[in-house]
């Protein structure tokens, strides 16, 4: 065994390979599917047995459910409710000596919205963990009131479309989601410009992974890819609540700063993959959850001409993790009693998200266009969106 883990291993192989080896060397039963992977990788060359054995190991650790709350959708479900939040905060509830949207829209009483977005995001490796490449696509359809001059509540659904492209060690995996998210949202304004918002979502996702894996396919040491297939659900529950204070710096000038956390719990069903001879792995259900403090500023200028307001803004937030521990992986294959070696990396804690916007409103119509920016460490994320809006 030493002989052979010096000829397999050196200084740059990871310690999660070498526990794998060690595993595997540990097999009674040589019929399992283990002894017929270690028989496999016996008849290839080092590069590819080393190749096999990061395609194997459990390294796509960045969950789809999560990355759908970062990017794009609490980005959108959050920050563009936000946006119409503090407008209404100004048009709606008293601030009529701001620009913004003041006469006649403190009349209307009802609201609903849309908004289409498009997003994608890169996190390189991190820490060794294989980085991926996404793109998310979909749509949100919300509907609010107000309920009386103090407080707004509303409803919103989506629907995303994520692909999920691994990188590195993992390049070639795919990771597909489809999600709903319904959530509720409320508004109440407090005295003196000050108000606060909250905003409780549930999601489903629906994911479809296939991981490529390494066989060697005759004694000539030719190798080629098998596809292991796997399908289950995330959900996702989250709760948001941030306070604010819209400072009315001129009749054309509004600047919210506003605080607050977000508190987020996953649910990842348990699967065991198919496709495959011998490396199909079975994976156990898994939970985790994430409590962030929030800080954002918002400035919207206004413009009018005629009857038609025009409100060009930037906004930026920052988020910051608490609490949240890397979902531990429990993957196993038959033939070894206890889950497969897996890297332990502390996730990111910190993200920041900058942004423009641009909106206009005529009578009972709003249209709107958005752009943010996410970024965190050897990680970023680009979100597009338009927003339309009818008050009646």
């Amino acid at each position: 065994l030493a002989r052979q883990q010096q000829q397999l291993f050196d200084k740059s192989t990871s310690q999660e390979a070498r526990e794998f080896y060690t595993q595997l060397n540990n097999v009674t039963d040589r019929n399992s599917s283990a002894a017929r992977f270690m028989n496999n990788i016996g008849r290839m060359d080092r590069e590819h047995a080393l190749q096999a054995i990061d395609r194997i190991l459990p390294g796509n650790e960045h969950p789809i459910g999560e990355s759908l709350v970062r990017n794009p959708t609490s980005e959108i479900i959050g920050g563009l409710i936000a946006q119409a939040d503090t407008q209404i905060t100004a048009t709606r509830m008293g601030n009529a000596k701001s620009a913004i949207g003041s006469g006649d829209d403190d009349t209307l009483r009802y609201g609903v919205w849309g908004s289409p977005f498009y997003g994608t995001a890169c996190q390189e490796t991190y820490k060794g963990v294989s980085g991926y490449k996404a793109k998310s696509a979909g749509g949100i359809v919300g509907f609010d009131s107000l309920v009386n001059d103090n407080l707004l509540l509303g409803a919103a659904y989506s629907l995303i479309n994520t692909q999920m492209s691994h990188q590195d060690k993992k390049i070639g995996d795919k990771t597909n989601g489809k999600t709903n998210i319904f959530s509720l949202y409320s508004l109440y304004n407090l005295t003196n410009n000050w108000f606060t918002e909250a905003i409780a979502s549930y999601g489903i996702t629906r994911v479809r992974n296939s991981e490529g894996r390494l066989i060697a396919t005759d004694v000539r040491r030719n190798t080629a890819l098998e596809t292991a297939a796997a399908k289950y659900k995330s959900i996702s529950y989250s709760g948001q609540l941030l306070t604010g204070y819209n400072y009315i710096a001129s009749e054309k000038l509004m600047i919210t700063p506003t605080i607050g956390f977000r508190y987020s719990q996953f649910k990842d069903a348990g699967y065991t993959e198919t496709g495959t001879k011998f490396q199909n792995l079975v994976v156990k259900k898994r939970s985790y959850n994430k409590f962030e403090g929030i800080l954002g500023l918002r400035t919207a200028a206004t413009l009018k001409a005629n009857k038609v307001f025009l409100i060009p803004e930037l906004h930026g937030y920052v988020n910051h993790a608490f609490k949240g521990k890397a979902p531990i992986i429990d993957a196993r294959l038959d033939g070894i009693n206890e889950p497969l070696p897996t890297k332990s990396v502390k996730p990111v804690k910190t993200f920041f998200t900058v942004g423009t916007g641009f909106t206009t409103k005529y009578n009972m119509m709003e249209c709107g266009i958005i752009y943010n920016v996410n970024i965190a460490n050897k990680y970023i994320g680009h979100q597009g969106s338009l927003k339309v809006n009818v008050n009646f």
